[in-house]
């Protein structure tokens, strides 16, 4: 993954709620997703698996956070063990195929997840994170990023 997305993605984390880690994680999975579909077209078997497996990763992430005890949940495992099927298929076949069908499931699931992330008002899981200030530079069209503060007990609070 780029390196300038990594980035974006740690910040973005940073100020996450519970449900903006979930679309997070949807959207991490479908990068993951178009890299592998890359790589295959590229026809670079490698990075083909490689990304196939950080999906099936972060996927193993969303299928462990699960809570049983709502009924959502079960259909989620449904939908999650397809999308891994496919996903086994993909590197199975080294095909491209498989992982349409499992991106238009996790599509689906991030636009809902993003509706639903929106309608709830919730605060950043990280209480005392380090607040980020990012502007672009005179002349040079590169943004870039601050850090304020000298917070040595930042992150969660026990």
């Amino acid at each position: 993954m780029i390196k300038e997305r990594i980035k974006e993605y740690n910040s973005r984390v940073i100020q996450a709620s519970k449900g903006e880690l979930i679309v997070i994680t949807y959207e991490l999975i479908i990068d993951f997703l178009n890299e592998a579909k890359e790589a295959k077209l590229e026809n670079n078997k490698d990075q083909f698996d490689e990304s196939i497996k950080s999906a099936q990763r972060t996927l193993r992430t969303l299928i462990e956070s699960l809570d049983f005890g709502f009924d959502i949940s079960k259909n989620l495992m449904s939908l999650y063990i397809f999308v891994n099927k496919q996903l086994l298929q993909s590197l199975i076949k080294y095909s491209s195929d498989e992982i349409e069908s499992a991106q238009k499931v996790i599509s689906t699931l991030l636009i809902s997840w993003k509706e639903a992330a929106t309608t709830v008002n919730a605060d950043p899981l990280i209480d005392n994170a380090q607040q980020l200030y990012a502007g672009l530079t005179y002349g040079k069209g590169i943004l870039n990023e601050t850090i304020l503060g000298d917070n040595n007990s930042r992150g969660f609070k026990a």
